[in-house]
């Protein structure tokens, strides 16, 4: 599957999410729909945390995914996002005119993503439905060096072959990022978030990971079997999360 992914993760300030969904659909698809290359452009919204979202686009190829980001018309979208974007929860510190120290808050700054689609696979039969109900769970590990094609080997046999058979999966991708090395990102497309859950209190997630976590970084299986002994939680920079989404908005072009 030769598609690539970018990946831009941001905050919205309190209470503006109405207003950024607006200006998502008139200010970031119409461009998005003109540029060549450009399969699908989607924005999500954290389900549990609404000021946290994701701003998702599918490209034919890596060049035309840069060629966008490089042009003005890129530019001219995040100059255009800024005034809604949260703050951060680090303050600047520095010297006013007055020679008075000044604190002031800095914005909270987009994390960009390039990603690679090396694995996927959609349900037979991809149901109609309202795109406001569909839900996006996306799963975040890092492999240990030498493992990867492990990894893709299992996930392309276990993963996705269990994925396809499951109530509510319409869509898997596993995705690896461009900038690093051994981070991937499971990112799956749900009917809703029951069938999500429903995936995940079964026992079949759980079991998923066991087969693959053999090929985790060390530090996340450190951690694990530090865990196995010892009842308390341990929370490393290698560790497997999860994040569940809605799909607030967004268009398929091709």
């Amino acid at each position: 599957m030769t598609m690539f992914m970018r990946f831009v993760q941001f905050k919205i300030k309190s209470n503006f999410f109405r207003y950024f969904k607006d200006f998502f659909q008139q200010e970031v698809i119409p461009p998005l729909k003109a540029t060549p290359g450009c399969h699908f452009v989607g924005l999500i919204q954290g389900t549990h945390q609404p000021e946290e979202c994701v701003f998702l686009t599918l490209w034919q190829s890596f060049a035309s995914a840069e060629a966008f980001e490089k042009s003005q018309s890129f530019s001219a979208v995040i100059e255009k996002a800024r005034p809604y974007l949260a703050e951060s929860a680090e303050w600047k510190v520095q010297l006013g005119r007055d020679m008075r120290l000044e604190y002031r808050p800095t914005p909270e700054e987009p994390v960009f993503k390039q990603l690679s689609v090396t694995e996927g696979v959609k349900a037979p039969e991809e149901k109609p439905g309202p795109a406001e109900r569909i839900h996006v769970r996306i799963v975040a590990a890092r492999i240990q060096r030498g493992k990867m094609a492990e990894f893709r080997r299992l996930y392309r046999r276990v993963i996705l072959t269990s994925l396809k058979k499951t109530p509510g999966c319409r869509f898997a991708f596993l995705t690896e990022n461009l900038q690093e090395d051994e981070e991937i990102l499971s990112i799956t497309i749900w009917d809703s978030l029951a069938d999500a859950r429903n995936y995940e209190s079964s026992g079949q997630f759980g079991a998923l990971v066991r087969r693959v976590q053999h090929t985790f970084a060390g530090l996340y299986r450190w951690k694990m079997a530090l865990e196995k002994d010892h009842p308390m939680e341990i929370v490393t920079t290698a560790d497997l999360t999860v994040s569940h989404y809605n799909l607030v908005t967004g268009q398929r072009f091709s």
